[in-house]
């Protein structure tokens, strides 16, 4: 049987192969060599449907064609028109172009006997190159790079492995805590943190690269010989049947966790290793080095790219100066792009009944609502386990007071849960209500344009979102 995805890679082959490429070989000859052309996303997954967009890239193999050729490049493209296809997807057939070097894979592609390039690579970004359809690929890279590293070398995985392990036993044991203050909200956030760790297990163990958080539920629900999928669903009934939390999944043989020293531990992936091999037990609060970005802390000169791969909650315990003005200019065009897009994922998970990822964006808003908020209040976000009403005060009051009550009354609230499962539409309308104020105080601040706040989406290759969004969860 035909699927959505099955047609739209057959329009897609179609425009490429008789329209767009074509089109641009005549236009600009010398680029047969220097471009490959991959599907992505939902079609290339073979789970798109009718909300699913036709994601079409058009990847430099290297930075410098990149630079000398985008802009022109991109402005043909635009104007090629596909009368025959113009109504088939909700955004048109759009050909996006990129290099390997924005994309975030260059490192891996280019030196995969790097460790640090294993250790430091996300993981989604890997799983959408390497399970993406292939349409033009003259030098054949994606073939040579799948054959000979289709996943991680042996010793890279079992300290990637053991660094989930952690986490997930760490916020089973977080949820057992109380908290002072947004006992719910925090519980919430820590048991969603445990899922999404309790699926990034499953997906490693069954020798795969983590998908991109959007598809991470669909694609294990697709898996129908994995063990752990009714023991993912459990979880999830149980929570929506009675808005209580109910972890059902630890894991044996990994290091006991107490907690009772006072400070913060940010282990490297070498303590990771080390603790691997020991099995040490751990006494103090840690945050792994995909939670806090470690590995980039130790640069001369914070860039956009540098601020963003460095957690607020490791610049918020080293006390991290502001970055500069032309840093924190980028970063606002990023949070009003981001939590733009972030929103329009919990619709889309609603209509597609997807329960984890509507319970995971609800969590990833909030916190990139509070790292706006923080910003803008010029602090950095403590983990969500630390927050105090004395500092949600501080950053939300630049908020109008209404809004303000109400965000406030929600990560409050005795029955965030409740809430969040009985009242879907109000949550949206909240956090949209809650960006809106946001966008005004994001233009007054750091000047952001009219075309900026009208049309966020025109920002998205400017501020590379891609590198960044799916970091520290």
């Amino acid at each position: 049987m035909e699927t959505t995805s099955d047609k739209i890679l057959k329009i897609a082959r179609d425009v490429f192969y008789n329209d767009i490429y074509p089109a641009i070989i005549n236009k600009f000859p010398e680029l047969k060599q220097k471009f490959l052309v991959n599907i992505t996303s939902s079609v290339a997954y073979g789970t798109a449907d009718k909300f699913s967009d036709l994601d079409m890239f058009l990847i430099f193999y290297y930075q410098k064609d990149y630079i000398k050729y985008a802009a022109k490049l991109s402005k043909f493209v635009e104007n090629l028109d596909f009368p025959d296809h113009k109504n088939s997807f909700d955004k048109g057939i759009r050909l996006e172009l990129e290099s390997l070097a924005r994309s975030d894979v260059s490192d891996i592609i280019y030196n995969p006997q790097n460790r640090n390039n294993w250790y430091n690579l996300p993981d989604w970004l890997m799983f959408w190159f390497i399970n993406s359809v292939t349409l033009h690929d003259p030098k054949n890279i994606i073939l040579k790079f799948k054959k000979e590293w289709s996943f991680y070398p042996k010793q890279i995985f079992d300290i990637k492995l053991h660094n989930l392990k952690l986490k997930l036993n760490k916020n089973l044991k977080l949820l057992q805590n109380h908290f002072t203050n947004f006992d719910s909200f925090i519980k919430f956030d820590r048991f969603v943190a445990y899922l999404n760790a309790f699926l990034d297990i499953s997906f490693l163990t069954k020798k795969s690269f983590v998908p991109h958080c959007k598809w991470k539920e669909t694609l294990f629900l697709k898996d129908v010989d994995n063990s752990l999928t009714g023991v993912f669903n459990k979880m999830l009934d149980d929570f929506f049947a009675t808005k209580k939390i109910s972890p059902l999944y630890h894991i044996e043989n990994i290091p006991d966790m107490n907690f009772h020293k006072h400070g913060v531990w940010f282990p490297t992936y070498n303590d990771i290793e080390q603790n691997y091999k020991e099995n040490t037990k751990i006494d103090t609060m840690f945050y792994l080095p995909d939670e806090s970005g470690i590995f980039y802390s130790n640069k001369d000169v914070i860039s956009y790219d540098t601020a963003n791969r460095i957690s607020d909650k490791y610049k918020f315990f080293t006390h991290q100066k502001s970055a500069s003005e032309n840093v924190l200019h980028k970063q606002s065009m990023y949070y009003n792009f981001i939590i733009w897009r972030y929103i329009r994922v919990i619709d889309k998970a609603i209509k597609r009944k997807q329960r984890f990822t509507y319970l995971l964006y609800i969590s990833i808003t909030i916190r990139a609502i509070l790292k706006c908020l923080a910003m803008l209040a010029d602090h950095y976000l403590p983990p969500t386990e630390f927050l105090t009403t004395d500092f949600i005060k501080k950053i939300t009051f630049l908020l109008k007071s209404d809004t303000q009550i109400q965000f406030q009354n929600l990560l409050n609230s005795d029955n965030f849960n409740e809430q969040i499962i009985n009242n879907p539409q109000q949550i949206i309308s909240l956090l949209w209500d809650v960006y809106y104020q946001i966008q005004l105080l994001l233009k007054d601040k750091y000047n952001l344009s009219d075309k900026i706040i009208t049309d966020p989406l025109s920002t998205q290759f400017k501020i590379e979102y891609w590198k960044y969004e799916n970091l520290f969860l």
